[in-house]
């Protein structure tokens, strides 16, 4: 049985995580920070990458990503 944080499971957790930190690369400027990835999503500048992801999901994995010092925050 996975287990779920706030209604995510783990794994599928670790799935969004991947699409966040590749869609950060994707749109990340050389000397600038990256858009706040759940921001991205509805925009017409939204990754491919993250268009199979929900909000929740894609925030819980971003939130995750700063906690361990994988994103800078806000």
């Amino acid at each position: 049985m996975a287990r779920e944080l706030g209604g995510i499971s783990a794994h599928r957790l670790l799935l969004a995580s991947d699409a966040v930190l590749e869609a950060v690369r994707v749109l990340a400027r050389p000397g600038g920070r990256a858009p706040y990835p759940p921001s991205l999503l509805g925009s017409p500048s939204q990754p491919a990458v993250l268009s199979g992801f929900t909000p929740d999901e894609v925030t819980e994995a971003t939130r995750m990503l700063m906690r361990l010092g994988f994103l800078e925050g806000a």
